[in-house]
């Protein structure tokens, strides 16, 4: 852990903290773990975690991680949303069980919801339909979206256009669009954030989006326990699970793309992360 946590430990900012904007933590490959893995990520320096739901399934349970007695010490966010790969065989009450939650938890966004185009199932009108009505909702209730963009970065914002001036905010997660679909998305009142891709050197298109993107639409997040990053600390020995320290290498990945030190990448990922994902009352 020594290795993940020296930039926070160095860092001249004694009050700043990482914010991880995109997280699976409810997963249950990480539940015998997840509060030494939090304790962990806390000691590198991150000090809070959006959980995205992806499922009716998974929605109570991310609902309930925060209220679990060993995870009470912990800043977890939840959002709720259905994933494109799952939009097939929703139970019929889908939209009215993700409008109750979101009424019970006044503080909770949606996501992960979105368009994925690498998949041919489920079918593109299925994705489509299922994306609008959670954005409807979204609109409806004021909250921000996260969402999920395979090769599918412009038909995303297209269908979050109609929607855009009624959100606080919406966030495209793993961003790895050109930099010209960027600066559309930043027009439009969108935001980015960056994972482990930034420590793949072959990722040329997301560190050209990276340099590119301005200091106010920026954060970080890992997605674990998915995209274990290159060089990476794993979850669980001999496993590809990421650990959500590994916050801190995305963290200076970005930094040297934009210029910034260390407190400077923490101090703007983190302000644009609160204003994003707001905190439980």
């Amino acid at each position: 852990m020594s290795g993940v946590s020296t930039a926070v430990a160095n860092s001249p900012s004694t009050s700043a903290k990482l914010f991880d904007a995109h997280t699976h933590l409810h997963y249950r490959s990480l539940t015998p773990h997840l509060p030494r893995l939090l304790h962990e990520a806390a000691a590198a320096g991150v000090h809070a975690w959006v959980v995205c739901g992806t499922a009716p399934q998974d929605w109570e349970e991310v609902a309930n991680l925060p209220r679990q007695p060993d995870l009470t010490d912990f800043d977890l966010r939840p959002a709720f949303g259905v994933h494109p790969w799952y939009v097939d065989n929703l139970p019929s009450d889908w939209l009215d069980h993700l409008s109750v939650l979101l009424q019970e938890n006044p503080a909770a966004t949606v996501g992960e919801v979105g368009l994925d185009r690498l998949r041919q199932s489920p079918d593109s009108a299925t994705q489509v339909r299922i994306l609008r009505e959670q954005l409807r909702l979204a609109a409806r209730f004021h909250r921000t979206v996260s969402l999920h963009a395979v090769r599918a970065v412009p038909q995303v914002l297209a269908e979050i256009r109609p929607f855009a001036a009624d959100l606080p905010g919406f966030l495209v997660h793993s961003f790895a669009g050109s930099v010209e679909t960027l600066r559309e998305l930043i027009d439009l009142g969108g935001s980015v954030s960056f994972g482990g891709a930034l420590l793949n050197p072959a990722a040329r298109r997301v560190q050209a989006a990276a340099e590119s993107v301005t200091s106010d639409r920026v954060l970080i997040e890992t997605d674990a326990p998915d995209m274990l990053a290159r060089g990476g600390l794993p979850a669980v020995p001999e496993t590809r699970l990421n650990h959500p320290a590994n916050l801190v290498l995305v963290m200076e990945q970005l930094a040297a793309r934009q210029g910034w030190d260390t407190a400077t990448a923490i101090a703007r990922t983190t302000a644009n992360a609160e204003r994003l994902f707001p905190a439980l009352s």
